[in-house]
């Protein structure tokens, strides 16, 4: 059982990511937490400009909706008075 512990010790210092701050389970370095707030941000930040630009797509369909809405109640009332 010392031999496997001993190549996992050796397999987690010879990991290349941990010297960008791995999280797997085969390395032996721990998480940042700056990284991790980080990560929290990006995802906030993500969300939110997705939400935004979903929102503003909608009201784009909605106000293109009510100007064709508008020219055809005018194209109306236009034929309705000649």
């Amino acid at each position: 059982m010392d031999a496997h512990n001993a190549k996992a010790d050796a397999r987690r210092s010879a990991c290349p990511a941990a010297a960008f701050g791995c999280s797997c389970t085969r390395c032996a370095v721990d998480r940042d937490d700056d990284l991790e707030a980080l990560k929290q941000f990006n995802r906030a930040t993500y969300t939110t400009a997705l939400l935004l630009i979903f929102l503003a797509t909608v009201l784009g369909v909605i106000a293109v909706g009510a100007w064709k809405t508008e020219q055809v109640h005018r194209q109306i009332v236009k034929a309705r008075s000649v």
